[in-house]
């Protein structure tokens, strides 16, 4: 992380990808006390109450990674604002709920404002948008007006109120 906020800084790269494993992995977490097989515990459903805590332990160390990443931004100055607020960083997962594969209530979560692109500071629901929109409204956002993105049978519109 502190590798790739230096990267930034330095104007090496603007694009970062950061990711932790693929859905499928067997990654265990020893260091949190943790060793069940991350996959296995995914797929837990919501009556699985251990399995579900332990589950959010882990997801909440991923949270404190993220968070550091977004703190090393905010600690670099850029002009009148920082490398955060000229930036867009997306944490996203590929499904919603891993038990039954769904797609549902796709939770993003979005940091920075894209040099004052976005809109920022809210939490915001789409039901029954796609996350095409979302990208969409993410290339807009950098200043590419693309009109779908993916197949576009799931693209149904920019998301106006995420922009500023």
């Amino acid at each position: 992380i502190d590798l790739a906020v230096a990267a930034l800084a330095c104007d090496q790269t603007r694009i970062l990808t950061l990711q932790n494993s693929s859905g499928a992995n067997n990654i265990r977490f020893p260091h949190l006390n943790s060793n069940p097989d991350d996959h296995q515990l995914s797929h837990a459903g919501p009556a699985a109450g251990d399995s579900r805590n332990e589950w959010a332990r882990r997801q909440t160390w991923y949270a404190q990674k993220f968070r550091r990443l977004l703190d090393g931004m905010a600690a670099v100055r850029e002009g009148e604002g920082t490398l955060l607020d000229n930036s867009l960083v997306l944490w996203c997962s590929e499904l919603a709920q891993g038990a039954t594969h769904s797609h549902d209530n796709m939770p993003f979560l979005i940091a920075g404002s894209c040099g004052g692109a976005l809109r920022t500071g809210r939490w915001v629901q789409f039901g029954g948008r796609n996350h095409n929109d979302l990208l969409m409204t993410i290339a807009q956002a950098f200043g590419h007006p693309v009109q779908s993105f993916g197949d576009p049978d799931y693209c149904t519109g920019v998301l106006d109120t995420l922009l500023a």
